[in-house]
């Protein structure tokens, strides 16, 4: 596994990211992974707790449309905890910081992953 582009999009406005707002944006493939600093509460707790920048993380399973895994909690729900599939675009909606870990296989391993 290799890190190959690793830089942060930023919204400062915690209104959540879109599309248009990632200037730079590189080519996303399947198993890519995409971390996020969330606009909320939870996120700015377990940010400190962790003295991380981030506090999710998904990982690219389509790229047309981009679409990416990760576990959720949707407390309105009677499933306080799930693994979805969502879009790029809802994934930002709760995004004002974005990063992207590019992973790098070698060709057989990719062959079997993709």
């Amino acid at each position: 596994m290799i890190i190959i582009f690793f830089k942060p999009f930023k919204n400062t406005e915690n209104n959540g990211l879109k599309i248009q707002d990632l200037k730079d944006f590189p080519k996303l493939q399947i198993a890519d992974l995409i971390f996020r600093q969330g606009i909320g509460a939870d996120s700015l707790i377990i940010q400190q707790l962790s003295q991380s920048p981030f506090y999710h993380i998904g990982i690219i399973v389509k790229t047309s449309p981009i679409m990416i895994l990760h576990a959720s909690a949707d407390y309105e729900d009677k499933d306080l905890n799930k693994i979805e599939i969502i879009s790029l675009e809802d994934f930002l909606k709760l995004s004002k910081n974005i990063a992207i870990k590019k992973i790098k296989f070698d060709p057989r391993t990719k062959r079997r992953t993709c």
